[in-house]
C-alpha cells in the first residue's frame, strides 16, 4: 500500500483489530479474549490473517498482540484463512473490503501525524507550549482547515 508520494503505509495492528471487530459486531476485547465462540473466533483468525499480510511483524509479534496467543495459533489462522481465500470468491471480497477500511484508517492517521507535523509553523510558540498533545493535534486539524 503506498500513498500517492510513493511511502509506504503500514496499518497498525491496532488499526486491523478496530476494522475486523467494527465489521463483525465485537469488540477488540473480544479478540484479543480467551474465548473459543465461533463469533469471536472467525473474526479473530481474519484479523490474524490481515495483520500477517498486511504489517511486517513476526507471528509470535501477533500472537502477543492478540492476547498471548501461542505463535503456532497465529500460523494456523494464516493457513486457513488463505485455503479458504483460494476456494471462495465471497471471502476474497469479504478480505478486500476489509483491506480498503484498513487503508483508509492508516491514511487519516498518517494524515493526522502528518497535520500535527505541519502545526508548529502556524501556532506561536508560547501557545505552542501550553497546549497538550491531544489538544496540539485538535488545534492542528484547525490550523490546517483554515489554511486549506
Amino acid at each position: 500500500m503506498f500513498d500517492g508520494a510513493g511511502q509506504q503505509i503500514r496499518p497498525k495492528m491496532s488499526e486491523i483489530k478496530a476494522v475486523v471487530a467494527r465489521h463483525n459486531a465485537v469488540t477488540v476485547a473480544d479478540l484479543e479474549s480467551e474465548c473459543r465462540k465461533r463469533s469471536f473466533a472467525w473474526p479473530r483468525q481474519i484479523a490474524a490473517y490481515l495483520c500477517r499480510e498486511m504489517t511486517p511483524c513476526s507471528y509470535p509479534e501477533i500472537a502477543r498482540a492478540f492476547g498471548g496467543r501461542d505463535h503456532t495459533t497465529i500460523i494456523f489462522s494464516f493457513r486457513k484463512i488463505a485455503k479458504l481465500r483460494a476456494d471462495s470468491a465471497q471471502l476474497e471480497a469479504t478480505l478486500e473490503a476489509y483491506r480498503r477500511d484498513i487503508r483508509s484508517v492508516a491514511e487519516a492517521r498518517i494524515a493526522a501525524e502528518d497535520a500535527v507535523r505541519i502545526v508548529p509553523a502556524f501556532i506561536p510558540e508560547r501557545e505552542f507550549v501550553r497546549l497538550t498533545s491531544a489538544n496540539r493535534r485538535l488545534r492542528a486539524r484547525e490550523m490546517v482547515g483554515a489554511v486549506s
